[in-house]
């Protein structure tokens, strides 16, 4: 065995291969192209405020430079220390409120996906006006091309409220706009399918 795996070793090896874009009809008539995944997430319920799954999100603000602007306010004032915005209203210098979080939780339950397909294309459709006329024109363009699932499955997921506060945490005080609770499955009215594209400029 040893002598057959010397001899194939030594044996030199020629391998030819081609690439070749494929447009979108190609592709969606190759069986098996692109990826198809499923995915799963369980949130697990923490009665602990810092265990507890949560989402917070706040803006980040730029001067006129593109530089970030430290989100400061040593005084407690609300406003944002040493940073003025132009009022057009009054044309005033007003004072730059601190921007406040948007937080989404506490999340429990579970959310899963199955049949979620990612495929690359090299076309991409774009909608154009022509005088009074709009047209779907496809354009060459490297893409992926991301498809929904045809149902979502819930398990008794359930996300407690989406707040408005202006730390990072939740307490009495802060606004509570919606919550959300759902079990089952959602149905799509169709695949929706998005393109993610690097543009020319």
């Amino acid at each position: 065995m040893k002598k057959l795996l010397c001899a194939l070793l030594l044996m030199p090896l020629t391998v030819m291969a081609e690439l070749k874009s494929l447009d979108e009809t190609d592709l969606e008539n190759v069986s098996g192209q692109g990826i198809e995944i499923d995915l799963q997430a369980d949130f697990e319920d923490h009665a602990d405020f810092d265990q507890a799954n949560w989402i917070a999100y706040r803006r980040t603000l730029y001067d006129t430079s593109g530089n970030a602007i430290p989100l400061i306010d040593a005084n407690g004032d609300g406003n944002v220390d040493g940073q003025t915005i132009f009022n057009t209203a009054t044309l005033n210098n007003d004072p730059l409120r601190m921007p406040y979080y948007v937080i989404l939780g506490k999340i429990t339950g579970s959310i899963k996906l199955e049949g979620l397909q990612f495929n690359l294309s090299d076309t991409v459709d774009y909608t154009v006006q022509k005088g009074a006329v709009r047209e779907v024109e496809s354009r060459e363009k490297a893409a992926l091309k991301w498809t929904l699932p045809e149902f979502i499955s819930f398990k008794k997921f359930k996300i407690d409220g989406l707040y408005v506060s202006e730390d990072a945490t939740v307490d009495a005080s802060d606004n509570r706009v919606i919550g959300l609770e759902a079990n089952g499955n959602l149905y799509l009215p169709a695949q929706p399918k998005a393109f993610v594209f690097i543009t020319d400029n």
